[in-house]
């Protein structure tokens, strides 16, 4: 069976958590990760296009967690919902551990401190950016 994820580039075919992890290990050999906090690097897929003439920001990307990694402020979705798959490991959102495959959708407005205690690879798409 095959899962399909809409996303802004049109149809993005998951057919396996193995895909998703093989498309991140792609991306990662052609180029460094953004450091986002510290043990936390993203790997943009897609840039968003502001109107406002604000600076662009990943619309779709792969964010790596290190082994003991978490954000040292609340993660703050104030412009855009969150739709998060985690790829390998546990993401830790400080209310509960989501596992490889687990799906989560964090809507406009909602905030979350995430971390990994063992490290783990997950994959954001912001709809409303």
């Amino acid at each position: 069976m095959t899962d399909t994820l809409i996303t802004g580039t049109g149809r993005f075919r998951i057919t396996s958590l193995r895909s998703l992890h093989d498309e991140f290990e792609g991306l990662r050999k052609g180029t460094e990760g953004i450091g986002h906090h510290p043990g936390i690097a993203v790997y943009p897929v897609l840039w968003s296009s502001p109107r406002d003439g604000s600076p662009a920001t990943p619309k779709e990307a792969f964010v790596h967690f290190a082994a003991g990694s978490r954000y040292p402020v609340l993660d703050r979705h104030d412009h855009s919902g969150e739709i998060l798959i985690v790829v390998d490991g546990e993401l830790d959102d400080g209310v509960r551990i989501h596992r490889p495959g687990t799906l989560i959708y964090s809507p406009r407005g909602s905030s979350h401190r995430p971390g990994s205690r063992q490290g783990c690879l997950v994959y954001i798409f912001f709809p409303d950016l």
